[in-house]
């Protein structure tokens, strides 16, 4: 069960969200080495998972010849698009752009929270979804906000309600041209429209 928890977490990095450098490390890959000697059964994932690994370091390695002084060292979020993308390449971005949530980290965060509703693993359920999130700068507030906007219900966070559209009726409309007829050439005419109707709407 170890074992299957660990490659999880490590899956979301490399596939969900797609940043398998961050694992190109000395350290893990003696790991990995071990693994492939390994006959146990149990170890059948985790093989599986350090073959995909290795074969992205080696497609990696490829374009960038200077990685393999690179998995000396643990890497940022950063460090890993330079890897791919080139060094200098990568530019920093603003606080907005931040803020926005790609469509892996919706993903992420959907999980999470069918995850929490299915196990309730502790009673705050946006601190379990917060803890468990690969991207840690994420506040409260907007994890919460995200939840509202993605309709997910975990815990006591419910929704945005779906806002109804009310129809205007037949009678509704005649009031509204006769009303706007009569006030159009007002200084406000909004306001004295809205302050004479006989079912009020805002």
């Amino acid at each position: 069960h170890t074992n299957h928890c660990a490659v999880k977490i490590l899956h979301r990095v490399a596939w969900d969200c797609k940043m398998p450098a961050l694992l190109f490390q000395a350290s893990l890959f003696r790991t990995f080495q071990c693994i492939f000697k390994s006959s146990v059964s149990d170890h059948k994932e985790l093989v599986k998972f350090a073959v995909f690994i290795m074969r992205k370091f080696t497609e990696m390695a490829k374009k960038n010849k200077k990685i393999f002084m690179e998995i000396l060292f643990w890497k940022s979020k950063k460090e890993e698009e330079e890897l791919e993308n080139g060094y200098g390449n990568v530019k920093s971005k603003s606080h907005s752009a931040k803020n926005v949530w790609q469509e892996e980290q919706e993903d992420e965060l959907r999980r999470l929270a069918a995850e929490y509703e299915r196990d309730t693993p502790e009673p705050d359920a946006v601190a379990w979804i917060m803890k468990n999130m690969i991207d840690q700068t994420r506040s409260r507030k907007a994890v919460i906000k995200k939840l509202k906007e993605l309709y997910l219900v975990v815990g006591n966070i419910k929704p945005k309600p779906v806002s109804k559209t009310v129809e205007f009726s037949e009678e509704e409309i005649a009031e509204l041209r006769s009303l706007f007829e009569q006030y159009k050439s007002a200084q406000d005419p909004m306001t004295c429209i809205l302050g004479r109707l006989s079912t009020p709407r805002s």
